[in-house]
């Protein structure tokens, strides 16, 4: 006698029609005990199985994420830099684990963050997150890289400061520096004496200096858009670091993904839908990017304001968030700046505007009313084979030009939309 193979049933059909798609998502547990059909997660005992969800629509695909103060590691490993150069993996299954924020009490990295090559990665970016918000990263093009290589100042491609790409670097490395054991330190100098030091961002794993107060490990970063003066500046303190890969995979490879609730943006207990927008208080204005991959966006309410002159200064009105810049240029009174301007330099720059900081940097006004600008190297970084030179600049002009011979075969692929600066 042949006993037949039960049909895979949900045992709670009612709580699970309640919950609805996310249960599959966010009570995976539970999910698999109860709602095995609904969630097409029915028990196939010859075949193993993967714990997959589908693709970010952004492309990007959690690498590692250390939440500050937990110092629960896998056996032998003893830090961030640890568990990313190891194999070892850490919460991979664990329901939350993968959000952007510090609910869930651990750190996080998937088996997959070992197996760099079958990822497609053309970008990694490096964050340090703030209650759900991204405060602080930088981008760099992972194109050719390994697991351990692509943390390089050269392949940075973009980032929160406007100086980091074309400020010369004392130490940048994943690994501890042996005079303060920082990790992921992007320094632009680091004195051996003194805490006195400049840079952008790091992880802090001793107290070694008086501002690294937080328990370990701590996610220090430059809060304006240059980098900071530690000893001087407060520095910015997040409480989530990650690496994210942004993959080129074929649609039919399926890799593993930030945690999302599948129907919409969750922001601090709630639910916005695509194209939303909300205000935290009078610190960030935010917008529901894209409600599938439950990606949001924050920026900052108010402008902030770097490097203004002595006689400037900020005034906030009394019930207002959001305060304007003033100048006493001498004892007859302040001037206000104008409204809805970005201040660079001593210059004030209405939506939309372009500007060139000499041959440095060309800047764009992004956000006039939050006095928000980017500025960007002037002149593309050219790769050339040893065949090639770079010619002086032209009359009136900044940068130089590449030129190969004619006889060398060497044909110049030029970046989208350029032109001689």
């Amino acid at each position: 006698m042949t006993t037949a193979t039960p049909l895979c049933v949900d045992k709670n059909p009612s709580a699970c029609a309640e919950i609805g798609p996310d249960v599959c998502t966010l009570l995976i547990d539970f999910a698999k005990e109860n709602c095995a059909h609904q969630c097409n997660v029915c028990p196939t005992p010859s075949v193993p199985s993967v714990q997959v969800s589908t693709p970010s629509p952004n492309g990007y695909v959690l690498l590692m994420k250390g939440v500050t103060g937990i110092g629960t590691y896998p056996p032998g490993v003893t830090d961030l830099f640890g568990l990313w150069n190891s194999t070892k993996t850490i919460n991979e299954f664990q329901p939350g684990a993968n959000s952007l924020t510090p609910n869930f009490p651990g750190h996080y990295k998937p088996g997959l963050s070992n197996n760099w090559p079958s990822l497609c990665l053309d970008k990694v970016r490096v964050s340090i997150y703030k209650n759900g918000v991204e405060k602080a990263f930088m981008l760099f093009n992972a194109t050719g890289s390994d697991k351990m290589s692509w943390f390089t100042p050269s392949r940075i491609i973009d980032s929160s400061w406007v100086d980091l790409q074309s400020t010369t670097k004392q130490y940048f490395a994943m690994s501890q520096d042996p005079d303060f054991l920082r990790e992921f330190y992007a320094s632009q100098n680091a004195d051996k004496s003194k805490c006195d030091s400049t840079g952008w961002m790091f992880i802090s794993t001793a107290n070694r200096c008086h501002m690294e107060a937080e328990k370990k490990p701590a996610f220090y970063y430059a809060p304006g858009q240059t980098s900071a003066h530690w000893g001087y500046n407060k520095p910015g303190v997040g409480d989530v670091f990650t690496i994210q890969g942004h993959s080129k995979c074929p649609n039919n490879v399926v890799l593993p993904t930030v945690n999302t609730t599948g129907g919409g943006c969750l922001y601090k207990g709630k639910l916005y839908h695509q194209g939303d927008n909300w205000e935290d208080g009078c610190d960030y204005n935010c917008t529901c990017d894209d409600e599938q991959s439950g990606h949001y966006s924050c920026n900052a309410l108010c402008p902030i304001y770097d490097h203004l002159p002595k006689l400037c200064e900020v005034v906030i009105p009394n019930g207002q968030c959001c305060g304007h810049v003033e100048c006493r240029p001498d004892e007859g009174g302040f001037i206000t700046a104008p409204p809805n301007t970005c201040f660079y330099k001593g210059q004030y720059y209405g939506q939309d505007d372009t500007w060139k900081d000499d041959c440095k940097y060309k800047c764009e006004c992004l956000q006039a009313n939050l006095g928000f600008f980017r500025c960007k190297e002037l002149c593309y970084t050219w790769n050339l084979p040893a065949v090639c030179t770079l010619n002086d600049p032209k009359p009136g002009k900044c940068c130089k030009t590449p030129y190969c011979p004619p006889w060398s075969g060497v044909i110049l692929t030029y970046p989208p939309n350029y032109k001689e600066e």
